[in-house]
C-alpha cells in the first residue's frame, strides 16, 4: 500500500502522518484527526437566525421588578466576508469584515420591526477581548439598530475552537470548555456548563459532530440559561468547520437596559474558506495589542421624533422617546450610573439666544427645595457648532446628595434642546464627564413628524431577534 506523508498545521505545532490512499483505515487505527487550520484566514460566512418566543419588558419605565410578556418572532440574515487575525497561540482575536447583507424583520406583539445596514457601515472591524466581542464600522459610527443587528448569535471567530485538536474515534466525546462557549456565544462568563461534543460519523471528506448540553451564564451582568442541541460539519481536507446548526432555548432575565426573553432559536452558519479576499482590504492590518480607540466605539443614538442625534458612549441606552422627550440611561454591567432626559424646547426667533443667567434662574426655580448651590456655569461653542450653556447644580433628594448637569444646546436657526443628567455624588467618578462627550456629539437632525410613537420598551424588544446564543 503506497502512503504519502502530508504536512498538517496543528494547533499544538505537531504534524501527523496519514495514509492518503486509505484515509478510513488510518482513521480506524487511532481515530479521526480533528485539528483546526491556523493558516486559513479568509472566509465567507452566511448566518441565518429564526426566533420565536416572548420578550420580557417592565410594566413601567421606572421598575424592572414587575414584567409583562410580549410575543416575538424574528428572522435575520447576516452575510459577510472576514479576514482573521490570530494571536501567538493561533486563536483568531480580530477580523476585518465586509457585510454583503444584514437584515432583520419580524414582529413584537402586533408591531412590525425591520432593520438593515447602511452602505457606509458595511466595512467593519471586530475585536475579541477575553470572551466578549466588539464591532465597529471603519468609515462611520453604527446606529443603535445597526449595532443590535450585528450582535450575531454566534461569533464565527470562535467556531473552530469547538474542535478538540486531537484524534477522536466514532462516538468519542469531549467537553467543550467554558471559555470557548463564552467566546462563541459572546457572554461575559459561563458559571456552569455540561455541553459535550461527539464525533457521530466520518467519511473521506468530512466528519460529523454533534453538540448537546446546557449553559448557565451572564451577559452584561444579567443571568441567562441556555439549552442547546447542534450539529457541525468538519472539512477534513481544509481542516475547518464549514457548517454549524444549532437549536437553542434561552431564558434571560430582564436587565436595566435591555429586555429579557424566553425564546427558541434556530441558527445556521455556512463558512466557506477563500483563497483571497474579494471585498475587504488585504493591505490593512490590525494590532492585536491595541484596543479600539474611543471614537471608533461611539454609537449614534437617534430620535427622529425629537429631531436629534448624539454620538456617545455605548453604555448609553435610549429607554423611551417621543416627539418632545427622550430618556437615556448610562448603564454599566446592569448598574445604572446616570439618567439623561432630553427635551425638545420651543424654537426661538432666528438670532435670539437664551442667556446663561436666565438658564440658571430657570434651573433654580425648577429644582425648588432640592436646590443647594451651583458648582459650575459656562457657555461655549461645541465641535458641532452649537451654542452650549452648561450648568452643574448640587442638592439633595430625600437627604441623598445629588448632582444635576444641565445642558442647553441651540443653533442660529432657533432650534434648541435641553439635556438634564441626574446622578448621585458617588457616581461622578464612573460617570467620567460623560456630559462633555454627549454635548460634543449632539446634532440637530430633521424632525420626522410621520414617525410612529410606540412605547420604546416595546420597540427595544426587537433585540431578542438575536438572543445571546443568542
Amino acid at each position: 500500500m503506497d502512503c504519502k506523508l502530508t504536512r498538517r498545521d496543528l494547533l499544538a505545532g505537531l504534524s501527523l502522518a496519514v495514509c492518503a490512499a486509505s484515509p478510513l483505515a488510518a482513521a480506524d487505527r487511532g481515530g479521526v484527526p480533528l485539528y483546526s487550520n491556523d493558516s486559513q484566514s479568509i472566509y465567507r460566512v452566511r448566518m441565518t437566525v429564526g426566533v420565536k418566543g416572548n420578550a420580557k419588558v417592565p410594566k413601567t419605565n421606572l421598575s424592572v421588578d414587575a414584567t409583562r410578556q410580549l410575543p416575538v418572532t424574528a428572522d435575520s440574515v447576516i452575510d459577510y466576508e472576514e479576514r482573521l487575525f490570530r494571536d501567538s497561540h493561533g486563536l483568531a482575536q480580530a477580523a476585518q469584515r465586509y457585510y454583503y447583507e444584514a437584515t432583520t424583520k419580524g414582529q413584537v406583539q402586533t408591531n412590525d420591526v425591520k432593520s438593515g445596514l447602511r452602505s457606509e457601515a458595511r466595512h467593519a472591524v471586530l475585536h475579541v477581548d477575553q470572551t466578549r466581542s466588539v464591532v465597529y464600522a471603519s468609515q462611520t459610527q453604527f446606529t443603535v439598530d445597526e449595532l443590535e443587528l450585528l450582535k450575531v448569535p454566534v461569533n464565527s471567530l470562535a467556531i473552530d475552537r469547538l474542535l478538540p485538536n486531537k484524534k477522536v474515534e466514532v462516538d468519542g466525546s469531549w467537553a467543550v470548555e467554558e471559555d470557548v462557549l463564552a467566546t462563541l456565544f459572546d457572554m461575559d462568563a459561563v458559571q456552569k456548563s455540561d455541553v459535550n461534543a461527539t464525533l457521530a460519523s466520518f467519511d473521506d471528506a468530512t466528519a460529523k459532530i454533534q453538540l448537546l448540553g446546557s449553559i448557565s451564564a451572564s451577559v452584561d451582568g444579567v443571568p441567562t440559561s441556555i439549552q442547546l442541541r447542534g450539529k457541525l460539519t468538519y472539512d477534513r481536507k481544509q481542516q475547518t468547520v464549514t457548517w454549524l446548526a444549532l437549536a437553542v432555548h434561552e431564558d434571560r432575565e430582564l436587565g436595566k437596559a435591555k429586555p429579557g426573553f424566553d425564546v427558541a432559536a434556530q441558527i445556521r452558519v455556512i463558512r466557506q474558506p477563500l483563497a483571497k479576499p474579494n471585498a475587504i482590504d488585504s493591505s490593512a492590518s490590525i494590532d492585536l495589542a491595541t484596543k479600539p480607540s474611543e471614537d471608533k466605539l461611539l454609537i449614534d443614538i437617534r430620535s427622529p421624533q425629537g429631531g436629534f442625534s448624539v454620538f456617545c458612549d455605548r453604555n448609553w441606552h435610549l429607554i423611551n422617546a417621543n416627539d418632545r422627550f427622550a430618556q437615556l440611561r448610562m448603564i454599566d454591567n446592569d448598574r445604572v450610573i446616570s439618567q439623561c432626559d432630553v427635551r425638545t424646547m420651543p424654537e426661538l426667533k432666528a438670532g435670539h439666544q437664551l442667556t446663561l443667567e436666565a438658564f440658571q434662574d430657570d434651573i433654580q426655580r425648577t429644582l425648588g427645595d432640592r436646590f443647594g448651590e451651583f458648582l459650575e456655569a459656562e457657555e461655549k461653542v461645541t465641535s458641532g457648532e452649537l451654542r452650549l450653556l452648561r450648568v452643574v447644580a448640587q442638592g439633595s433628594v430625600e437627604k441623598i446628595p445629588v448632582q444635576w448637569i444641565y445642558l442647553h444646546l441651540s443653533n442660529d436657526d432657533g432650534r434648541r434642546s435641553a439635556a438634564i443628567f441626574t446622578l448621585a455624588d458617588e457616581q461622578m467618578e464612573q460617570f467620567g464627564g460623560g456630559d462633555h462627550q454627549f454635548a460634543e456629539g449632539f446634532r440637530f437632525i430633521a424632525i420626522d413628524k410621520s414617525a410612529a410613537d410606540p412605547a420604546k420598551q416595546v420597540a427595544d424588544a426587537k433585540s431578542v431577534g438575536k438572543p445571546s446564543v443568542k
